[in-house]
């Protein structure tokens, strides 16, 4: 219990540290406030399907306003750093601007609006991230956030394995997997609940400082990844806990080891003390591909690949088709808000694969970005790993290494949950040096 106090005392002292050094005047009090705002969207993103219990702050409309709110306390305080914004960010930005406008073109504005906004859902959290997250210790509160998150998550899960109702949140949402109900929870289908399960099972084995809160942690997120049924989250587990060990140095690795071996055990053995064991064999028959009707996890990752290179609409000019290279076939032509407006009957692609909706809807400028970005936050925090190792950091890079992964079998971009630690991450990895005299130790680590 002491170390769990422990680990709170210490995220509680990285907020109340400001980022922002010791500066005197109003600035650095609007930064603190922004920094609030958007670790504050960061969380309502998480929780996006608590709108079907309270409209604002979690739905779109009450996210977009904490953005706003955010953005204006920034512009106040110090606007000279969006002048120093990274070119990948800018480059984003105005594809995706050019997206819309090529939906609106050949779609209209009813198609051109749901996608522009719902595909810069999350994604607007960079560029402020870039800004305002700019040390470790803004790195310990995206991670409390996130195991906040993770654990009304699981308690949600729990609360309807246990007879509960959540009529509401639930509505008509059956999934069923080896004769199992797999249970959503107030961060999605099982499937986003499984991503968040492998997210604190990272944040779990690398952050905490004590045995007992780091073991718990982990434990009760190999139970949620367990008790999700989702093949992804039992191989994420696996993947992650090999990745954590390869970034970690030499003299951390028994550590490490030992804190994942215990967790998986506490993680069992919570799911057989409640009674839960059928869902721990179906977990792992499903990862083979033993249960009935179900592909293992390697054929249905593979199928989810068919068709990485579309035949984009090249019926045109060779320079129409130049373009349609460069920048893409529109919103018209890919994801889900495109599925919901023109219909089933259409020709929009689904493809469950980011990269390849990117490359679809936005071409190479769009698809190009994103990777450019992705490379240089990895660049970055393993830069920063090597210089000064610390668990925050190995942590966010293990962690954006599984969203990359997850990226090829889910549109995490602009899925809240996943999209807004990708983003936050990709933020920090670019964070901006101020230039102002009185800011320069905002950016100190």
């Amino acid at each position: 219990m002491r170390g769990g106090l422990n680990e709170a005392s210490t995220f509680a002292q990285a907020w109340n540290t400001s980022d922002v050094g010791r500066t005197n005047g109003g600035s650095s009090k609007l930064l603190v406030l922004a920094r609030f705002c958007l670790c504050l969207t960061v969380l309502v993103s998480a929780l996006y399907l608590m709108q079907r219990y309270a409209t604002f702050p979690f739905s779109a409309g009450g996210r977009f306003v904490l953005i706003a709110v955010t953005l204006a306390l920034v512009l106040l305080a110090e606007w000279r750093g969006f002048i120093r914004m990274p070119i990948g960010l800018v480059l984003l930005g105005l594809s995706v601007g050019w997206a819309g406008v090529h939906t609106y073109l050949n779609f209209g504005p009813d198609l051109s609006i749901a996608a522009t906004s719902r595909f810069a859902n999350v994604m607007v959290i960079a560029p402020l991230a870039a800004l305002l997250f700019v040390s470790r210790k803004s790195l310990k509160v995206l991670f409390l956030i996130y195991l906040i998150v993770f654990s009304a998550a699981f308690a949600s899960l729990l609360y309807q394995y246990f007879g509960g109702s959540l009529a509401t949140l639930v509505q008509n949402y059956i999934a069923i997997r080896a004769d199992l109900v797999r249970h959503m929870t107030i961060v999605g289908e099982p499937n986003v609940g499984g991503m968040l399960a492998v997210l604190g099972f990272i944040i779990g084995i690398s952050v905490p400082c004590k045995l007992p809160m780091s073991a718990a942690t982990a434990g009760l997120a190999t139970a949620f990844a367990i008790m999700t049924l989702s093949k992804g989250a039992v191989l994420g587990i696996c993947f992650a806990s090999l990745t954590l060990f390869l970034v970690s140095p030499a003299e951390k690795r028994v550590d490490l080891v030992f804190r994942g071996v215990v967790g998986g055990l506490v993680g069992v053995g919570f799911v057989l003390l409640i009674g839960a064991d059928a869902y721990l064999v179906a977990a792992v028959k499903s990862v083979l591909g033993q249960v009935k009707g179900e592909p293992s996890a390697i054929t249905d990752f593979a199928h989810r690949q068919v068709g990485f290179w579309p035949d984009l609409d090249y019926t045109g000019s060779p320079i129409s088709s130049i373009l349609t290279v460069l920048f893409g076939s529109s919103f018209g032509v890919a994801g889900s808000a495109a599925y919901e407006i023109l219909g089933d009957k259409s020709d929009v692609v689904l493809p469950h694969n980011s990269y390849l909706e990117m490359m679809m809807t936005g071409g190479v400028v769009m698809l190009g970005s994103m990777i450019y970005l992705m490379v240089g936050a990895f660049r970055n925090l393993i830069s920063e790993a090597r210089r000064n190792s610390s668990a925050e950091v190995r942590c966010a890079i293990v962690c954006l290494m599984m969203l990359a992964c997850w990226m090829l079998i889910y549109p995490v971009v602009y899925e809240p949950v996943t999209g807004a630690l990708l983003w936050s991450l990709i933020g920090y990895g670019h964070r901006i040096p101020n230039p102002s005299p009185d800011f320069r130790e905002r950016n100190t680590v």
